[in-house]
């Protein structure tokens, strides 16, 4: 190994992520905590993807619970900024396309809606 050379990082070390996203709309983001439970139970890491600043989310009381309690199942979350002409809820569809720009390479990403779980095998 060469000193000062970066460590290869090999299948074994990459981590598997769930991309998720919410705006803070009541309908979608109820389910983030238990989506993330759901897909940590499944061996993934929950990447979370939440429009609005992050204290934007500590403003509304119920938003924040959202937020840590995603964290205490072991949810990665990034906050997106809003862009005006834009609805919220297309920003956080649209954000999980760009997710591998948050992660190393070599990760493997899973994108899926905030309200679908993966109960059965496969």
């Amino acid at each position: 190994m060469v000193v000062g050379a970066p460590k290869t990082r090999t299948v074994v070390d990459a981590m598997n992520y769930a991309v998720l996203s919410s705006d803070r709309s009541a309908t979608y983001s109820f389910y983030a905590p238990l989506t993330c439970a759901v897909w940590q139970a499944r061996g993934y890491t929950p990447l979370l993807l939440l429009v609005g600043t992050e204290e934007d989310w500590k403003a509304d009381h119920r938003a924040n619970l959202i937020v840590k309690q995603c964290r205490f199942r072991g949810a990665r979350v990034e906050f997106l900024d809003e862009y005006y002409g834009h609805r919220a809820a297309t920003i956080a569809q649209v954000s999980r396309l760009f997710a591998s720009r948050l992660v190393e390479r070599d990760n493997y990403l899973l994108t899926s809606d905030i309200d679908m779980w993966p109960v059965g095998d496969w």
